[in-house]
């Protein structure tokens, strides 16, 4: 068999030791480059500082990202600020409702607060509540009524229920003519 590689100057044998030559010229190499690399090398770079808000909206896809972002923000704070299922007013009394698991019961507490200044309230207000529990299939599986008096000061109504799969309450509370309708996710603890 013949040794196809033979008589060329690239394959040595092991042991070998030709001495290889580079060739290499770092002037000649840099008056090639562009500026950007010759003043890289000469020491004469700075480092880009944009600061926080010209970086955010240098290019065309961080003005997208950033108007995203202010977007979402203002989305997330109209919806905590004026999206507040469990809470109402009603007759002037602030209301509110919330509700939590605990070792297979589920604790309901509406709370209303002391009527304002401008609706003093002179007498008792009969305040007629129902309270359902509402199920993961969406189905009312438990309901109860209360029929309490309230006096201007601070009232609490509560309540309990087994929990069979309960995953909201809605509280149906009227005073008066009235009526307000309260809703909130069960809180598992």
């Amino acid at each position: 068999m013949e040794d196809i590689f033979e008589g060329t100057d690239e394959v040595h044998e092991d042991g070998d030791s030709e001495n290889l030559v580079f060739h290499y010229n770092r002037e000649r190499r840099i008056q090639k480059a562009p500026s950007l690399v010759k003043d890289y090398y000469a020491g004469k770079f700075g480092a880009w500082k944009p600061g926080l808000f010209k970086a955010l909206v240098s290019t065309r896809g961080n003005r997208f990202m950033m108007f995203a972002l202010v977007l979402c923000l203002a989305l997330v704070l109209f919806n905590s600020f004026f999206n507040r299922k469990n809470e109402s007013v009603l007759q002037g009394i602030p209301l509110s409702v919330e509700a939590f698991s605990f070792d297979d019961t589920v604790y309901i507490s509406i709370l209303l607060e002391e009527a304002g200044k401008k609706y003093n309230q002179s007498g008792a207000v009969r305040i007629h509540s129902e309270v359902r529990c509402v199920n993961s299939n969406g189905q009312i599986s438990d309901r109860e009524v209360f029929d309490e008096l309230y006096y201007g000061d601070r009232l609490y109504i509560r309540t309990t229920f087994p929990d069979y799969d309960i995953i909201s309450v809605e509280a149906e509370i009227t005073a008066a003519d009235e009526t307000a309708v309260l809703s909130v996710p069960v809180k598992k603890r």
